[in-house]
Parts: structure tokens; C-alpha cells; sequence
């Protein structure tokens, strides 16, 4: 099964958490309006959300003149987490990230179960 969808540019890693003198590492502003643009526009395109159990490879899309540096794809994996899509993001085994969507401002997320290898 393949579940593709698209989703908001997601902030970059620096930015989704910040120290918060007695309380630690918090999740920023920012980042918890993307969880929750990004959490509906899932939802909007998958309904029910789709649920991916084993291993899996994830395809990530950006376009040419995102802002975003290539390894900057953390929030899509706790997103997928969050929204049930995956038990873990630990399950990501293959993970590809290309150029080629035509806007900057949107990611494609592509995910497909890895078929367990028989002997």
C-alpha cells in the first residue's frame, strides 16, 4: 500500500523546540501551529488516516526553492506518530528526500511498507 499526501513545509529543526528556564526542552510556538496545520490537511486528504505497521520507506518531495535543509524532515516523523499513521517514527527504515514539487511552501511525504524478506 502506498500514502502519499501533502503537507505544510514543516519548520526546521532548530526551530521547533527552545529551552524554557524551569521547564526544559518545550515545543515552540511555531512548531505547535504546524502539528496542527499539518494534522489537518492529513486528515483532510486521508480519512480515516491510514495506520502502517513494520518497516517502512518514506519518499519526502520539496521543491527547488525550499528553505529547508534536507535532513530538516524531523517534524514530518513525529507528526506521522502523533496523527497514528505510525506507531514509531523509529519504523522509517529507508528514508529518500528529493527535489521536485513546484511550490516552496508544500512537502509530498510518499510512504510505503517494506515487505518482510523470506528466506
Amino acid at each position: 500500500m502506498l500514502v502519499s499526501f501533502n503537507l505544510p513545509m514543516p519548520p526546521s529543526t532548530n526551530a521547533l523546540y527552545a529551552n524554557v528556564p524551569g521547564k526544559g526542552r518545550v515545543k515552540t510556538a511555531r512548531y505547535k501551529v504546524w502539528i496542527d496545520e499539518a494534522g489537518w490537511e492529513l486528515k483532510r486528504q486521508w480519512t480515516p488516516v491510514p495506520h502502517l505497521a513494520g518497516r517502512v520507506s518514506m519518499v519526502v518531495s520539496l521543491s527547488l526553492e525550499a528553505r529547508i535543509d534536507f535532513d530538516n524532515i524531523k517534524a514530518i516523523g513525529d507528526l506521522l506518530k502523533r496523527m497514528g499513521v505510525l506507531d514509531d517514527d523509529k519504523q522509517i527504515r529507508d528514508l529518500h528526500v528529493i527535489e521536485g514539487l513546484l511550490s516552496k511552501n508544500i512537502v509530498n511525504v510518499a510512504l510505503r511498507r517494506i515487505e518482510e524478506r523470506r528466506a
